[in-house]
């Protein structure tokens, strides 16, 4: 399972220097990128598929969603439109149908998360 964090995270480390002050030092870790996947929030997890969107992607809106080694892009869609496939990989087709399920029950959701990451 796979959980996109902030760029950057934050670990605590005292100084032990003599005479053992408890000076608080504040270290900037970049999180190690497991491919980008690690970039993209995740808007949406649910019977073990996790629905994100990529910042600085391509229109029409759409949202990528893993489950395992599978992936299927799916766009949103809006009043007129509904969502459809994009593209599928490596996921069986019951997990696209179900994908597809997701993002049309949480269709308003992903529309108002997309606006926000992309404006």
């Amino acid at each position: 399972m796979f959980h996109p964090y902030s760029s950057r995270s934050i670990h605590s480390v005292y100084d032990l220097r003599p005479p053992f002050s408890r000076t608080l030092t504040i270290e900037l870790v970049k999180p190690k990128l497991l491919d980008y996947i690690s970039i993209m929030p995740t808007v949406v997890f649910i019977d073990g598929f996790a629905v994100m969107i990529l910042p600085n992607d391509h229109r029409p809106p759409h949202v990528h969603v893993f489950r395992g080694a599978g992936r299927v892009r799916i766009t949103i869609g809006d009043d007129k439109d509904r969502p459809r496939i994009m593209e599928a990989i490596d996921m069986p087709s019951r997990d696209i149908v179900k994908a597809l399920d997701i993002v049309i029950d949480h269709q308003a959701k992903l529309s108002v998360a997309w606006r926000k990451i992309h404006g």
